[in-house]
C-alpha cells in the first residue's frame, strides 16, 4: 500500500455500482502520485488495485496537486491520470484523464479535462477533443500584464479554435467583454472568460458558448488538517 506523505490523502469515495471505497493517494519523492483504492469484496477488505507482481498499486502517475474526486458529478469517484505529453505544449496546462472503477478493480475513462494549474481553471472536454487538440498557454507582460491565455488548437488543421482567459488587475471587467469574449467566472481577483474562433466555427466537434460555460470550473484549493 501507499505510504502517506505530508501532500498525501485519505478520502472516502465511491465505486460503480455504488459500492463505497477508501482512495489512499501518496506522493513520492519523486513528485509521483500512487493511488490505492480499499474496498470490502466477498466480506474481506481489498486494494483492487495492487499489482499482484509488483506488490504496488498500478494506479501511479505525475503528481499535479490532483486528488480523486467526482469530476463529472455522476456520484463516483474518479482518478486523475496524465494524458502523454505530446497533447499538450506547456508543462503548467495539462490535459487528465479521469478514471473510475468497479469493485473487480476494472477501470473505465469517465471524462476528460484540461487542468491550468498555474490560472487555477478547468476545462471538461469532449472524449473527441483528447486526440484532435493540443494546447498552448501565454502570459502578457508590460502594459498589457494582468492577461494569461490559454489557446486550443485544432491538431489536423494547426489552426486556434477556442481561448481561455484569466484576466487580473485594473480593466479586467472591461478586457472579460472585449471583441467576442464572455465570462466565465467571477473571483475575488481574477475574472475568467473564453473566445470562440471564427476558424473553428465549422469543427465537427465544436463547442457553443453555453456549452464552454457549462464545461468551465474554478480549481479550488483543498483544505486539510494542520493547513494555517
Amino acid at each position: 500500500m501507499a505510504e502517506l506523505s505530508q501532500q498525501g490523502r485519505v478520502r472516502a469515495g465511491i465505486l460503480e455500482e455504488e459500492q463505497p471505497a477508501i482512495f489512499i493517494t501518496s506522493v513520492t519523492d519523486q513528485s509521483t502520485a500512487v493511488t490505492d483504492i480499499l474496498a470490502l469484496r466477498e466480506e474481506e477488505l481489498v486494494n483492487i488495485v495492487l499489482d499482484a507482481a509488483t506488490g504496488v498499486s498500478w494506479e501511479i502517475s505525475p503528481f499535479l496537486s490532483l486528488y480523486p474526486t467526482d469530476i463529472d458529478n455522476d456520484g463516483q469517484t474518479e482518478i486523475p491520470r496524465i494524458v502523454s505529453p505530446r497533447t499538450t505544449e506547456t508543462s503548467t496546462v495539462r490535459l487528465i484523464e479521469w478514471m473510475r472503477y468497479d469493485l473487480k478493480g476494472h477501470p473505465a475513462t469517465a471524462a476528460y479535462t484540461c487542468h491550468d494549474l498555474e490560472d487555477s481553471w478547468y476545462l471538461r472536454l469532449p472524449p473527441a477533443w483528447t486526440d484532435r487538440i493540443y494546447v498552448t498557454r501565454s502570459a502578457s507582460s508590460g502594459t498589457f500584464s494582468g492577461e494569461a491565455v490559454v489557446t486550443f488548437y485544432i491538431r489536423e488543421l494547426n489552426q486556434p479554435f477556442l481561448r481561455v482567459y484569466a484576466l487580473t488587475g485594473a480593466g479586467r471587467e472591461m478586457r472579460s467583454v472585449r471583441g467576442e469574449r464572455f465570462v466565465l467566472n467571477r473571483q475575488t481577483s481574477t475574472t475568467y472568460a473564453a473566445e470562440l474562433l471564427d476558424s473553428g466555427a465549422a469543427w465537427e466537434y465544436a463547442m457553443t458558448d453555453d456549452e464552454v460555460r457549462g464545461a468551465f470550473s474554478v480549481i479550488v484549493r483543498e483544505w486539510v488538517s494542520g493547513d494555517n
